[in-house]
């Protein structure tokens, strides 16, 4: 759903200045084209840049408070950005994860890739998750809460009630057992 600008109540109409907000706002609705480009570049898919778009609007929106008006371009283009990245990732978790052939092809904006390369994703996405599957407890639950659920180490650690020193332990130890792993190393 494109950006409303409609939605926007200038208080030039009362006379008032426009508060942070509505800066924010219209500079959102100044700059759309150029975001959307920008967003274009980096995802390729016109579905995604209009939902990068409208999470960046809803970023920026709720973040009003924190941004220097002077820098509300350049703030506006990192916020995209960032959530462009985090579709991305979502994305390329999805054809790893999400154990679809068809989503395998078309995730990356590639609806030629041949359905041999799919299965090919869901092979090595199966072994990779046995290989996940015989790490130690601790490894394992570090490991799928910081890559697959995104959460930071301050965050595990609080859910495990453990130190941050063991987490960053368990973490490194996953990855080296997962590196040492030889059904890892012939995918690569």
């Amino acid at each position: 759903m494109p950006f409303d600008s409609d939605s926007l109540v200038p208080d030039a109409i009362s006379g008032l200045p426009p508060s942070q907000r509505e800066m924010v706002e219209n500079s959102c609705v100044q700059n759309q084209a150029d975001i959307k480009s920008f967003l274009r570049g980096i995802l390729r898919r016109e579905e995604l840049v209009e939902e990068v778009f409208q999470r960046t609007v809803l970023k920026a929106i709720q973040a009003v408070d924190s941004v220097a008006l002077k820098n509300v371009r350049g703030w506006l283009f990192r916020i995209a950005l960032n959530e462009a990245r985090q579709v991305l990732r979502q994305s390329r978790r999805q054809a790893v994860w999400g154990g679809e052939v068809q989503e395998a092809g078309v995730i990356y904006g590639r609806k030629d890739r041949p359905a041999e390369q799919g299965l090919l994703n869901v092979e090595a996405a199966d072994t990779v998750r046995n290989a996940i599957r015989d790490l130690s407890p601790e490894s394992r639950e570090v490991l799928v809460k910081r890559l697959f659920e995104e959460k930071s180490f301050a965050e595990i650690a609080a859910e495990l009630n453990a130190p941050m020193g063991s987490v960053l332990t368990w973490m490194r130890r996953g990855l080296m057992k997962l590196r040492e792993d030889s059904r890892i190393r012939e995918l690569l």
